[in-house]
């Protein structure tokens, strides 16, 4: 998929269209009771970023009843596939054919089928996270999607290692998501990941056929000064840095973005003593952020190691909106 390019004039829309289009879109299921809340807020987005053809991946994990179904690889995830390769258990040929009627009724029962899009079924045994990857990885993926349950913590930890491990965008959906799409939030770093996830989401608002706010949220250091050194008072050095600050801010996208600095919300936010993602958190639930949309590093083996740690501790302690990841 192509970068979004925006544009203002009367091609906007179509502009807009043509670079939101994903050509492979591979979603994982987990065939439980959140999955139809998941399906739906996905079948929604699959509406506004036209999906070309959609595969919903269902991986039954091995299991030996003398190791533990959460031990496994740090990096990939678990299980570890060279340990559950001689299981005692394997699905046989009736299982495998009741769990494709399962995913097919499951997806059926929920997804509004949209003409220009190809569903397709694959079922798996192994480790959920890995043949996720490596699905994504063989059908060079555009968007790979990732259900997020707010009760344990192994969603998370499969959602941080599938961001890391493919070149494809993430959209994580946490369970009950509404099918919403009024407020978008872009965290910006003036890096270049932060502005192609602030062009994604333009894109996104040029298309959509209601109003869409586009927030984007600058937090920001403040300088180390000693009083003694400076003649003013804390309260008006600070006061001064924030408009400075603010200032500065509104030049980069007078300067560099200036055919999408109308279309934006820009905020800017001093960071206390916290980390910048419980920032990011905290004012997304307070705008009451329908899409969080971000960008990350991705197109070689280190990149994608390095995911960012922001990014990563948005990730870890997000369970209520949905995020994409953008690459």
């Amino acid at each position: 998929m192509k970068n979004p390019v925006v544009k203002t004039n009367g091609q906007a829309k179509l502009a807009a269209k043509q670079s939101l289009a994903f050509q492979q879109v591979i979603m994982g299921m987990r065939l439980d009771e959140t999955m139809p809340s998941t399906l739906k807020y996905v079948n929604f987005l699959s509406r506004i970023l036209p999906f070309k053809k959609v595969t919903f991946l269902h991986v039954a994990p091995y299991f030996h009843q003398n190791i533990l179904p959460y031990l496994g690889n740090p990096i990939t995830g678990y299980p570890l596939g060279g340990i559950y390769a001689n299981s005692l258990w394997k699905l046989d040929e009736q299982q495998l054919d009741d769990l494709e009627k399962e995913l097919k009724a499951t997806v059926n029962n929920v997804w509004q089928k949209q003409p220009e899009t190809e569903l397709n079924y694959i079922l798996s045994e192994g480790s959920p996270v890995e043949k996720l990857i490596e699905k994504a990885n063989e059908a060079a993926a555009d968007l790979v999607i990732v259900g997020k349950n707010a009760d344990t913590r192994r969603h998370q930890i499969n959602a941080k290692n599938i961001i890391r491990q493919t070149t494809a965008n993430v959209l994580l959906v946490p369970e009950n998501a509404e099918p919403v799409l009024e407020k978008i939030l872009v965290p910006f770093d003036f890096s270049e990941n932060s502005i192609r996830a602030l062009k994604f989401a333009v894109a996104i608002k040029e298309w959509m056929p209601t109003p869409v706010i586009v927030q984007v949220l600058n937090v920001y250091q403040e300088p180390y000064f000693a009083p003694h050194t400076i003649n003013q008072s804390a309260a008006k050095f600070r006061k001064n840095i924030e408009s400075s600050h603010r200032e500065a801010f509104d030049n980069f996208f007078a300067e560099k973005l200036p055919e999408i600095q109308k279309e934006i919300h820009p905020i800017t936010l001093l960071q206390g003593n916290k980390n910048i993602a419980y920032y990011l958190m905290q004012k997304a639930k307070a705008y009451k952020t329908d899409l969080i949309i971000m960008g990350a590093k991705g197109h070689s083996k280190l990149e994608l190691l390095l995911m960012g740690s922001t990014t990563e501790r948005l990730v870890n302690r997000n369970n209520s909106i949905p995020t994409l990841v953008v690459k």
